[in-house]
């Protein structure tokens, strides 16, 4: 399995990944890998970080009304 974010998705994460590399103790070269379907997310340290920047897709993504 490989993430499948879209282009706005990705260019809201780009700002995001050396943050999230930080908190997993990774490069951010590794993140931006995941965000760009570059990396299968097949082992616990990609999964954790493809739930986070779920999470941040959702958090950063402006909602329409």
């Amino acid at each position: 399995m490989v993430a499948s974010f879209t282009e706005i998705e990705k260019k809201l994460l780009k700002g995001q990944k050396s943050g999230i590399a930080k908190k997993h103790g990774c490069s951010s070269k590794y993140v931006e890998l995941i965000i760009n379907g570059e990396r299968k997310i097949n082992f616990p340290l990609a999964k954790k970080i493809h739930n986070d920047l779920k999470l941040l897709v959702e958090l950063l993504s402006p909602k329409s009304e």
